[in-house]
Formats: C-alpha cells, sequence, structure tokens
C-alpha cells in the first residue's frame, strides 16, 4: 500500500556493533536517589531499585539486558528486554551492581556498566557492639564462676560463722548483763554519798567553802549518777525493755522550758545563743524521751562550742511530726568524722571531754521513738543536727510503749489571764510563778492549773508587789531574771513579816554554787534544777506544802502559841512573838476583834488572814477565838474560877457563847471537861 520494498539478501549483514550500557536511575525505598557512586545507606534502606538502558537505538524493543549484584547474585540474571532490577531486604554489606546489553541481532557487550554503593550494619551489628557482647559474654561467665565460687565458699564458712555467732551472742549476754550490774553497784555508793551532802547542803549554816566543797561533790555525785542513768538506759534499749509513756500536750512549751535552761550557759564563753520555736499544740510525746534527746545535743553543742561562737535551738512542725533543728559553731572541723559521732564510747581523741555515750543515746532513743536524725557540716564552721519525730498517735508502734495518758490540758488557745480568772474562786492553794519566760510560765500553768490557784509575774519586782497582794500558799521563782532576780525575791520576801512564811522554790539551771548558796542565804526552801519534770516539780511543791500542814497540825495540839515550834524563819518567830504579846495584851478585851488585830500586827485584815492560815488553818477571826478557848482551858485547869469568870476573864462577852465554843471544840462543856480530868 505504501509502495514496494526491496532488498538483496547477499548484501545483508549481521550487526557487530557493540551497544552502550547506561544504569539511568537509582531508587531506595521507591524514593529516587542521585547517581553516587560508592554511596553508603542506612541499614533499613535496603530495597533498591536500579534501572538502566541500552545505547543501541535500531529496533531497541530487541535488545536484551543481564545483570547481577556482586555477593548477592551468584550467576547473571538474564532479563530480555525488562530494563529494571528491583533488591529487596538486601543484608547490610559493600555491593557493586553489573548490568550489560545486546543489540537486536544478540550481539553482547561483555564490558558491563557497573554501580558500587554500601548498606551500613545496625548499631547493635557493627564491630564496637560485637566487642561489647563478646566482653559481656566473658564477664557473664566470669560473673557466674565467681558466683558459684563465692557462694561455695559461703556454704563452706556457714557453719563457722553461726558458731562464731553463737558465742558472740553469749558473750555480748554475759557483758551486757555485767555492764547492767555495774552500773546498778555504781548507783548505790552514789546515792549513799549524794543524801548526806543534801543534807549537809539543806542545814544552811555551813561556810562559804565548805558549801563550794560540798556542792562541787554533789554536782560530780549527780555527773555520774547521769552516767550511770545513762548507762542503764543503753542497756535497756539493747534488750528491748525502754518503753514509751506518751500523753497529749503542748510540746512547744515544753520544749521552750528545756531551751531557756541553757541560757545560763553562753554567758561563759560569750556565745549567740537563739531559740525558734514554732507551737505544736496537742502532740503526743514522750517527755523523759524528749528532754533526754535535746537536753543531749544542747549540752553537746554548748560543750564543742568555741568562744564568740553561736549555737541555734530551732523547732518547726506539721500535722503528724516536729523537726528540731541544733546548730553550732565548732573548732578543728577538718578533724571531726561525723560518722563516728553516735559510735558509742566514739572519743575524738584521749584528750576529749566525756565518755561518748550521749549521741549514742541519743540516737537509739531516736530509734526507738520511730525518728530520724541527721547531722551534717556546713561551710560557716558550724555542725548541724536535725531530729525528727513523730507527733501523731497512729505514728507510734502500739509494741513501742507502755501507756497514754490524758492530755495536759485540752484548752490549746487558752492564756495566763484566763486560767487565773477561772481559778481565783477555786478553794486550792495558791501558787504564783514568777518567770520572766513567757513559754515557761504558761508551760508550769497549764501543767498545774487543776491543782492550785496560779498567779504569775515576769520578773522580780513583779513577784514581790504580787506577793504582798495575795500572799500565797508557795512561790516558783527563776533565780535569773531582769530588773529583780530570785535571789533579790527570796531575800525580800522572807524578811518582810507579811511573807516570810512563804515556801519558796528556786529555779536554776544548775550551775555555779554562788546562786544556790546565795538562795540558801535568803531563805529558799528548795531547789529545782532545768529543765525540770513536771511530776518532780509536782512533788516537791506537795511536800512544802504538806510540810506547812504539819505545823498546822502542831499548832492544834498546842495550848500555847510557841514561836519557836512553829516559825520556818527568824522572821516568822520574830512575827508570832509579836503575836503573843498582842494576844497577852489584848485577848482579854471583848471587843479585840479582827480589825484591831489588823492593826496592832501592822498589815492588812487580808494579809494577817493569809498569815495565820498559812500557820494554822484559821481565818483571823477564828484563830482569836482558838487561842481564847486554849486561854480558857488553861485557866480552867489551873485555878478555882468559875465558868462564868473564865468566859469574861478570856474576852467573851456572855457564858453561854462562850460555852457554845467551847463544846464545839473539845467535843464536851466545861464542866464535863473538868470533871472528866479530874476523874
Amino acid at each position: 500500500m505504501d509502495g514496494f520494498y526491496w532488498f538483496r539478501p547477499d548484501e545483508i549483514k549481521e550487526n557487530i556493533t557493540l551497544p552502550k550500557t547506561t544504569i539511568t536511575g537509582f531508587e531506595v525505598l521507591d524514593e529516587p536517589q542521585p547517581l553516587k557512586q560508592g554511596i553508603t545507606l542506612k541499614h533499613n534502606q535496603n530495597t533498591i531499585t536500579f534501572t538502566f538502558s541500552s545505547l543501541q537505538y535500531s529496533i531497541p524493543e530487541k535488545n536484551m539486558y543481564q545483570y547481577k549484584l556482586l555477593n548477592f547474585d551468584q550467576d547473571w540474571v538474564y532479563a530480555g528486554n525488562i530494563n529494571f532490577a528491583r533488591y529487596p531486604q538486601i543484608a547490610p554489606g559493600d555491593y557493586e551492581f553489573q548490568v550489560k546489553s545486546s543489540n537486536y541481532d544478540g550481539v553482547w557487550n561483555e564490558i558491563p556498566e557497573t554501580f558500587k554503593f554500601s548498606i551500613a550494619s545496625p548499631w547493635y551489628f557493627t564491630d564496637l557492639a560485637k566487642m561489647v557482647y563478646v566482653l559481656l559474654i566473658l564477664s557473664t561467665i566470669f560473673g557466674v564462676y565467681s558466683y558459684l565460687k563465692w557462694r561455695w565458699r559461703m556454704q563452706l564458712d556457714l557453719k563457722i560463722k553461726e558458731e562464731e555467732a553463737e558465742r558472740f551472742k553469749k558473750l555480748n549476754d554475759f557483758k551486757s548483763k555485767l555492764y547492767t550490774d555495774i552500773s546498778h553497784e555504781f548507783r548505790t555508793p552514789l546515792t549513799l554519798i549524794s543524801g548526806p551532802i543534801d543534807v549537809k547542803l539543806s542545814e544552811g549554816n555551813i561556810t562559804d567553802s565548805d558549801f563550794a566543797n560540798f556542792s562541787m561533790i554533789k554536782r560530780n555525785t549527780n555527773r555520774l549518777l547521769s552516767l550511770v542513768d545513762q548507762l542503764l538506759d543503753l542497756a535497756k534499749l539493747d534488750k528491748g525493755k525502754l518503753k514509751l509513756n506518751i500523753f497529749q500536750g503542748e510540746l512547744s512549751l515544753f520544749l521552750h522550758t528545756i531551751a531557756a535552761s541553757f541560757d545560763y550557759y553562753p554567758d561563759f564563753k560569750k556565745i549567740k545563743y537563739t531559740i525558734e520555736i514554732a507551737p505544736i499544740k496537742n502532740a503526743w510525746y514522750d517527755e523523759d524521751v524528749v528532754e533526754k534527746i535535746v537536753t543531749n545535743l544542747l549540752s553537746n553543742a554548748f560543750k564543742y562550742c568555741p568562744k564568740l561562737g553561736f549555737c541555734e535551738f530551732k523547732v518547726t512542725g506539721d500535722k503528724d511530726k516536729v523537726h528540731i533543728s541544733i546548730k553550732n559553731t565548732i573548732e578543728n572541723l577538718t578533724e571531726l568524722h561525723v560518722d563516728n559521732l553516735f559510735t558509742r564510747f566514739y572519743q575524738k581523741d584521749e584528750f576529749a571531754e566525756g565518755a561518748g555515750v550521749g549521741l549514742s543515746l541519743v540516737r537509739e532513743l531516736v530509734q526507738l521513738y520511730q525518728g530520724e536524725i541527721s547531722v551534717h557540716l556546713e561551710q560557716n564552721n558550724s555542725i548541724h543536727f536535725l531530729v525528727t519525730l513523730p507527733i501523731n498517735q497512729d505514728s507510734f508502734d502500739k509494741g513501742t510503749y507502755n501507756k497514754i495518758s490524758g492530755q495536759i490540758s485540752n484548752q490549746s488557745n487558752i492564756t495566763s489571764d484566763d486560767l487565773v480568772e477561772t481559778q481565783k474562786d477555786m478553794e486550792l492553794p495558791i501558787l504564783l510563778v514568777v518567770e520572766d519566760h513567757a513559754e515557761v510560765r504558761r508551760f508550769i500553768i497549764l501543767a498545774l492549773k487543776h491543782k492550785y490557784q496560779i498567779f504569775e509575774a515576769e520578773n522580780g519586782k513583779q513577784g514581790i508587789k504580787k506577793a504582798l497582794e495575795i500572799v500565797p500558799d508557795i512561790i516558783i521563782s527563776d533565780i535569773r531574771m531582769p530588773i529583780c532576780s530570785g535571789i533579790a525575791l527570796c531575800n525580800t520576801l522572807k524578811n518582810d513579816e507579811r511573807t516570810s512564811h512563804i515556801p519558796i522554790i528556786l529555779l536554776t539551771a544548775g550551775i555555779g554554787e554562788e546562786n544556790e548558796l546565795m538562795g540558801l542565804k535568803a531563805g529558799a526552801d528548795d531547789f529545782i534544777t532545768k529543765p525540770f519534770k513536771l511530776r518532780i516539780l509536782e512533788k516537791r511543791i506537795a511536800n512544802l506544802i504538806e510540810t506547812r500542814k504539819a505545823l498546822r497540825r502542831r499548832y492544834s495540839q498546842e495550848l500555847i502559841l510557841k514561836a519557836k515550834d512553829i516559825a520556818i524563819t527568824p522572821t516568822d518567830e520574830l512575827f508570832l512573838n509579836k503575836v503573843q504579846q498582842i494576844l497577852d495584851t489584848h485577848l482579854s478585851d471583848s471587843d479585840f476583834n479582827a480589825v484591831l488585830f489588823s492593826k496592832e500586827v501592822g498589815m492588812s485584815r487580808m494579809q494577817l488572814h493569809r498569815k495565820l492560815l498559812a500557820y494554822t488553818g484559821l481565818t483571823t477571826t477564828s484563830f482569836i477565838r482558838s487561842q481564847r478557848l486554849k486561854q480558857a482551858l488553861t485557866i480552867l485547869e489551873s485555878s478555882d474560877a468559875s465558868i462564868n469568870e473564865v468566859a469574861y476573864a478570856v474576852g467573851f462577852n456572855t457564858p453561854s457563847y462562850f460555852i457554845k465554843c467551847f463544846k464545839e471544840v473539845y467535843k464536851k462543856t466545861p464542866a464535863d471537861y473538868f470533871q472528866s480530868t479530874e476523874l
């Protein structure tokens, strides 16, 4: 249709021209990539596609291809006229892709076109990783071997160790028993030494030199007793026999009393002593254990704090815990081994003070309390102790304490003035607390408010004024106070007729004999060393009040007022002699009453009332009547006067009233009493 084709068969020849092959495309994960020889692909870029072409343009559909991927294909892959090759999931390694082509007459170009590339190994198949694997395998083999060897040794030594442990247990039990027995043996002679010393010091008529010597003996005896008590506490802790006695109270006030008891110590070394205590109310705590922990830490702080140093006592609390921080400067900080501070009997060197028991006891008590204690050194040449104790009842294991007492006070917001107002109408002994620390005053008031009518004063001057106004039954006063000290207060009140009979307890920090000597000379009735325990304070107060009651009972049995038997101080004796002279002069006067009596004595009616009440347990009117009856009894026994004559002689207006009063006291009429004595 298009014409004629003609050819000469003899002129047809085979095409011997070798075709040139070229690689036209390179894809990785179906993404085109540049044809860059020697390219390195990541381990996950391992799906490769090549496209190629032959540069033989005559009858291209008859061009044939062969390709081979070195290190992957074993031989050439015949592809026919397909011009691409795809290799999925190729392993890491170095590869070279080769491809060759033929022309339409099947003449092949044996020189292939090549493309080199590499696929990197993943990090866990790198040479470094393989070295690590080898090392781990070797280490595991060595570890298993070492473990088996160790286990074999442990099994071999187990029996020996058990036998040693048993021997050590028996030895420790023996040492603990011996240790406890010796401590008890020390207590007996120390108590026998302390008793006579206390008696001698209480006499008050010894010389200053003797007082200083006896006080030194007493102080060292108390020190030894304290050490023995610490050793016994450690022994109880070791045996698990020391139990807590917890109760609910205002912990912040109790800690204030302990901290305030160390106010005297800083003066000796010019130490800056700061106290910061947050309010902690309705806390559950063991008074004895908390006192031992805080006292030991503060004593340790002041003992090792250098001159012009500082000591910081800080307390904070939350719902469940109280945090007690004690920080102080210290000399030779670099020589201190913090890790050994809580080791029993540890001493920094042979010249160190103490026996190394206090801090060990503190740690044991904190552990018993289920608390925490830590210590660390700070940059400003200071050492910091931090104690954390539980204050919630539920935080205590029931197996660690013996009993739970009730609250000291359930009025957490009560003030001292409120206490005084609520107590004034109560028929209780009157107690005057003279203390410059408001927290210590409040602590005493809260503890004793149910047993006494309590008044308070901030210093000695106010205390003297208050004592003259109310004439209390007993006074508790700190020795060291501003404006007027406890010694001056004691000296003033004991030399005043209106207050000489009042027993006075002085609170002392327990350092130095001078204050105690001055207090005894001023007429102090007792001393209590800070920090004091409430039960000790209560007992001392009760004993002094009981002593006054004994004097009242003695008076009730005496027919006449014997000043020497009833008086406590020389001022008391002068007062009682003065009273007796007034009675001798005016008792027969029927108009002699309480008003005239107070004028003659030179006191107000209230002061005379309180004074006579303290000596005799009687009001002024009752005292006058009692003296008239005793005088009447003496007249009846020593004369022949009639009952009417005796009644008028002792100041009764009518015989009938005399007979009535006589019968109330002696349970008989004067006539019956006289007849019974004659029989």
